[in-house]
């Protein structure tokens, strides 16, 4: 067999095996969670709500409250039971915390619009509650990137406010008043924040060099850092907060694939989001609702959810009731979300399914990524095939050094790219992106490089050099 041949069967079987082992290990991992923590479900909650009723006191725990309204004025589809009330009343917290941890969640993340806001200020009266009932709840705080007209600050500003607000966070976490509520994990206090790319990974680098040298020490989970180390070196933990957007797009599999992708390759804990329905025309005209289609709906995010088999799941929302959300019982949809949630997150803590669906999503993408790369083989045997056919590269002694350095230059490159693929596919943590996705066509190109410079190299002779010599 020629040298060439010989060359290019070493280099489609290199390409070969290397695809093969690719393809066999993401799903094994994706099966997996990241078995760094246990499997917890948190529920976004909103303390922003206000009537003319103030519950200030002092016994038997301490309230603070004023007599505003405050997000209600006629901006909800759906009714709460106790109508419009006051986050502030002990009775109503209580009744969260309660109907809470019957539904079985873990912890409450709660929005966070700054220290000295009406929402921070309920969240202390939340904690002052928990610890008058003996709450088994844990608590933290979801920092909403947007505030103080985040988006609009130079660097240095942002990243000086958000280290301010990150330091009284932690002050308020760490105090002996609230510290046994607080959520922690891996002997840190949990940390929510939302959008974490409305600011510069620059500016995180900041943040996180601030705190740091105040010994302050979170442990992150961010909303939708990216596939950028830049980004997702600062966090220990990833999640996406609206489960509305890929779930009416039918793109959610896809989108929390990829969260959960990252999150793998950054070493982080990966949560799947889960939502009874969207609908928020009362505030942004202009969304298409997402109905609750009878209970189905969160029935159906749940069980796609923990197909995912996440490591913790968040529930948006607890009562974001502008955004028809909620899982708090309501006039019109009763309480049949909260039945719903205390089902659902039994079966997820446990592993064993019956109201819930596990549905088979690794199969159909396997299916897809493997036609892939079956039509990728097949082109790469075509274009090996006609090469075999075509002897376009005959015996020369010219330019013989020049087909040299070009046949190397062609082997180098094939070999650099399959050296790429490998690197790539590890640097991603071994996700099948390069399978699944249309570069994998790329392969037939190599498998032509490394042909045509072994070709090069095989069929081209030195130049004769003997001296004749005159005959006598």
């Amino acid at each position: 067999m020629k040298p060439s041949v010989i060359s290019n069967v070493i280099f489609t079987m290199a390409l070969a095996t290397a695809f093969a082992i690719a393809m066999i290990n993401p799903y094994v991992q994706l099966m997996r969670t990241s078995g760094l923590v246990e499997k917890r479900v948190a529920a976004f909650y909103y303390p922003w709500y206000s009537n003319d009723t103030n519950y200030t006191r002092s016994v038997p725990c301490t309230i603070v409250d004023t007599g505003a309204w405050r997000h209600w004025n006629g901006s909800t589809l759906n009714t709460p039971f106790p109508g419009s009330y006051d986050s502030a009343d002990p009775a109503l917290i209580e009744q969260h915390l309660r109907e809470a941890e019957w539904a079985g969640i873990d912890a409450l993340v709660v929005s966070y619009w700054g220290a000295g806001g009406y929402g921070f200020t309920n969240f202390k009266n939340m904690l002052n509650v928990a610890n008058l009932i003996n709450s088994n709840l844990s608590f933290t705080l979801y920092f909403e990137i947007f505030m103080n007209n985040m988006e609009n600050k130079t660097e240095d500003e942002a990243a000086a406010f958000i280290s301010n607000e990150f330091l009284m966070i932690y002050q308020t976490f760490t105090s002996t008043q609230y510290k046994d509520l607080i959520w922690h994990e891996q002997g840190k206090p949990v940390l929510f924040v939302y959008v974490v790319q409305a600011v510069t990974a620059g500016t995180w680098d900041k943040v996180m060099a601030n705190i740091t040298g105040s010994n302050v020490s979170f442990f992150t989970v961010a909303d939708r850092p990216g596939s950028s180390p830049s980004y997702n070196k600062h966090f220990q933990g990833t999640h996406q907060y609206d489960v509305y957007y890929p779930t009416y797009h039918d793109d959610y599999i896809n989108t929390y694939l990829d969260l959960k992708h990252n999150a793998q390759r950054f070493g982080q804990i990966f949560c799947a989001g889960v939502a009874p329905g969207y609908d928020d025309h009362m505030v942004r005209p202009g969304n298409l609702p997402l109905p609750r289609d009878g209970n189905q709906t969160y029935q159906r995010s749940w069980s796609v959810a923990v197909s995912l088999n996440p490591d913790w799941i968040t529930i948006t929302s607890w009562n974001e009731w502008h955004e028809g959300t909620e899982i708090e019982p309501s006039v019109e949809n009763g309480d049949k979300a909260l039945n719903q949630t205390r089902a659902y997150v039994a079966e997820f803590k446990s592993g064993h399914y019956q109201q819930l669906q596990v549905m088979d999503i690794y199969s159909s993408l396997y299916s897809v990524e493997i036609g892939n790369a079956i039509w990728a083989a097949i082109i790469t045997i075509g274009v090996f095939v006609t090469l075999l056919l075509v002897p376009w590269a005959p015996k020369s002694s010219r330019l013989y050094g020049l087909r040299i350095v070009v046949a190397l230059l062609l082997m180098c490159v094939a070999w650099a790219g399959f050296g790429f693929f490998i690197a790539w596919e590890i640097m991603l943590g071994k996700t099948f992106e390069i399978i699944g996705d249309w570069y994998i066509f790329l392969a037939p190109a190599l498998v032509f490089l490394n042909y045509a410079g072994a070709l090069l190299a095989t069929h081209a002779k030195p130049v004769d050099k003997k001296v004749k010599t005159d005959a006598k």
